[in-house]
């Protein structure tokens, strides 16, 4: 699950994201089926489940919800998907600590062995190493002093999330690139080109258009629009 924002009006809204999907024996995807809505998490949530166990989720031996950290992602998934793993996006770890990084060591060599070392550490399910290295960080001025509060804090609420080893281990994926692939696919390609406003209710329609469109099972909507353009010849 993920979400991107939409022009509504003269407002930029969140648009949400998901996608249902089975990883393939190669490491990619086999099977996907995409569902985007301007509708709150809550509305949101149930209809992703919907779509979930039409395409046999209940049946799965293991599933998993992956996110980006977002708090209605892990409270949509925990009551929609009680026994799925959840994995907080690898990458968007990587982020936060990259930010550490550049403020603790500056641009180069030693930034990078740092963040390398962390990555190391939370592939080897060791997130606990991983909030210490962050915590050992003395910062000089008060801005530092805010980044390392607000890491340490992401961290510690994403540490049960982060057992990547495990995950992998498990044929999960780590990283969110699927969602951020259906953010660009389903929504921004068609919805955010240069100039482009919505109604929310010609955002929502075409919103379940594209999702329709992008996933693996195409719908054919030919018919549906002879009839709706063309009512006396149905």
């Amino acid at each position: 699950m993920d979400g991107v924002q939409v022009r509504i009006g003269r407002e930029f809204k969140e648009a949400k994201v998901g996608e249902v999907y089975q990883r393939s024996a190669t490491g990619g995807v086999e099977r996907i089926t995409y569902y985007a809505t301007m509708a709150d998490s809550k509305a949101f949530g149930r209809r992703l489940h919907t779509v979930a166990q039409a395409e046999g989720c209940d049946y799965s031996q293991s599933r998993a919800v992956l996110g980006d950290g977002a708090e209605w992602i892990w409270q949509e998934g925990a009551k929609h998907f009680p026994q799925s793993v959840e994995i907080v996006d690898l990458f968007h770890v990587l982020q936060y600590l990259w930010g550490v990084a550049r403020a603790w060591w500056g641009e180069g060599a030693a930034a990078k062995g740092w963040v390398d070392t962390q990555k190391k550490r939370l592939l080897a399910n060791e997130a606990a190493a991983v909030i210490e290295a962050v915590a050992a960080w003395e910062p000089a001025d008060s801005e530092g002093a805010e980044l390392k509060r607000k890491t340490v804090n992401y961290l510690q609420g994403q540490a049960a999330r982060m057992q990547y080893q495990s995950d992998q281990e498990q044929g999960f994926h780590l990283g969110s690139g699927v969602a951020e692939a259906a953010c660009k696919q389903v929504v921004q390609t068609r919805l955010k080109g240069a100039g482009m406003r919505w109604s929310r209710a010609g955002a929502e329609a075409m919103l379940h258009l594209r999702g329709a469109v992008c996933s693996s099972e195409v719908i054919d909507f030919r018919e549906a629009v002879r009839r709706i353009t063309f009512p006396s010849q149905a």
